[in-house]
């Protein structure tokens, strides 16, 4: 897979020391001790419903991004990018996810004060700085209440 190429002139993005990388990637799963058996099962299961050809699966009927690169090499999976247009560059990024989304109980408060930021800006209703800004303090606020 070809990893996607973004020309930003000679400006270096906050925290990438020059780098592109992305948080990209699985989510984390919890499996709560029910018993040896439920947990052995519940083990199972995640096994298999994250493992390469379930998630190539579930991404294709879905239209969820994959969780692995694993997934995008199983039979069919080229189908994704014409089913889902516009996803192969996020395909394409697994090749750079270094980590996993922060384990950040805010982290909803975040994502919808960024999506908000996003909407607005693209509706015209704010200037992207200002969009920024608001942003930027509603997930701080997010964050500092824990």
């Amino acid at each position: 897979m070809q990893q996607a190429k973004i020309d930003y002139g000679t400006q270096v993005l906050p925290g990438t020391a020059g780098n592109h990388a992305t948080i990209a990637g699985p989510d984390n799963w919890v499996v709560y001790d029910h018993g040896a058996a439920r947990t052995k099962a519940a083990l199972e299961f995640l096994r298999w419903f994250t493992g390469p050809e379930q998630s190539a699966k579930w991404s294709l009927a879905t239209g969820s991004l994959p969780i692995r690169t694993s997934t995008t090499t199983q039979p069919g999976f080229d189908a994704f990018s014409t089913t889902y247009p516009g996803n192969e560059v996020f395909v394409a990024n697994l090749a750079n996810a270094t980590k996993a989304k922060p384990r950040v109980t805010a982290l909803p408060q975040v994502f919808d004060a960024i999506g908000k930021a996003v909407a607005s800006t693209l509706l015209g209703k704010t200037s992207a700085k200002a969009a920024l800004d608001d942003a930027k303090q509603a997930a701080d606020s997010a964050l500092a209440a824990g």
